[in-house]
């Protein structure tokens, strides 16, 4: 991950599935207007950078993929203190803080996943 570059999670795409893929990364790109507006420019799955709803993001501190083993480590804050985790239906791990946020994501199989969902 560049460290100067700014990282958004999909967790919505309802009536955007071929732009944005759910469980997928995107990068982010400042448009301060936009923002104002409730609204993020990524470079969504066309390659090119387009308007979505803010609403379908969750904005990422790092993430890690091990390609060998097909598993995605997402985090949503730095340092990581989560107390509590919950395993989802498609096999990933919902990382809470003590004060029930979502701190990060474990997904394993994540190509297929991102593929398929």
């Amino acid at each position: 991950m560049e460290s100067n570059k700014k990282y958004v999670i999909c967790v919505d795409n309802y009536d955007y599935p071929v732009s944005l893929t759910k469980y997928k990364i995107y990068e982010a790109i400042p448009y301060k207007k936009a923002e104002e507006n409730g609204m993020l420019r990524v470079i969504d799955n066309s390659e090119e950078d387009y308007l979505h709803s803010v609403k379908r993001f969750i904005p990422i501190e790092s993430f890690d993929y091990d390609k060998e083993a097909d598993v995605m480590y997402i985090s949503f804050e730095k340092p990581q203190n989560a107390v509590r985790t919950l395993p989802k239906v498609d096999g990933s791990l919902w990382r809470y803080n003590e004060d029930g946020i979502l701190a990060g994501i474990t997904f394993m199989n994540y190509q297929k996943l991102i593929n398929i969902v």
